[in-house]
């Protein structure tokens, strides 16, 4: 299904990955499946729907994920030593909490897990087990694949109907939020223009520190 619902994607987004996986399964070592994650805001709806599916499994269990399997098996190893997956994600969010001691190409597919997840609710398996009944009390007509549900949620995070579990859960989410754009996709969309903005000041800034740092010296 996913090698018929994206082969026209596969083949103009990803057509290194598409080459090599020719004549094999069409998730042969997972590098397509991982080219179209990454390009998923440029996929068409039928693609979309077909690969969330993959998306769930990777996101539930890091051994879905050959890549993830190669790149963080030392870390796993060193960090997460007894840690058990049963599909809830258990492993991913054991690096998550070590991510910044974890090697760098370990870093890289946990954050973008991380990233994927603050896109879509359904992938949050934490948030799911807790807040399901929150979810329906609060916020049930919010799409759920916008990242609005969890900015809807924590909304209410202080109203008393909310369950405590629910909202330990979002006071964690919070916190991952407020470290970076990354992982709050609808701000960072909101304000890509006052980011660039900032971005070039701050060049700017340096730009002038450097230059009289060298007059200085002189």
């Amino acid at each position: 299904e996913l090698s018929k619902a994206c082969k026209s994607e596969a083949t103009n987004l990803c057509p290194f990955e598409a080459t090599m996986a020719d004549r094999k399964d069409f998730s042969s070592n997972g590098q397509v499946i991982t080219c179209l994650i990454q390009s998923r805001t440029r996929l068409g709806s039928e693609c979309l729907h077909a690969l969330h599916f993959v998306e769930k499994q990777r996101v539930s269990s890091i051994s879905n994920d050959p890549k993830a399997i190669t790149a963080c098996a030392e870390d796993q190893k060193r960090h997460c030593p007894n840690v058990q997956s049963s599909g809830q994600g258990e492993l991913r969010n054991c690096l998550r909490k070590k991510v910044n001691n974890i090697s760098p190409a370990c870093r890289r597919i946990v954050i973008d897990y991380m990233r994927l997840e603050a896109e879509d609710y359904t992938l949050m398996t934490g948030l799911q087990k807790h807040c399901a009944d929150d979810r329906q009390r609060f916020c049930k007509h919010v799409a759920d694949h916008t990242g609005r549900v969890v900015m809807c949620m924590m909304d209410h995070m202080h109203d008393t109907a909310m369950e405590p579990g629910c909202r330990e859960k979002l006071v964690k989410q919070q916190g991952m939020l407020s470290k970076s754009l990354t992982f709050n996709p609808l701000v960072a969309k909101s304000c890509t223009g006052e980011v660039n903005h900032l971005f070039d000041i701050t060049k700017t800034i340096w730009s002038l520190i450097s230059m009289l740092d060298r007059k200085s010296v002189v």
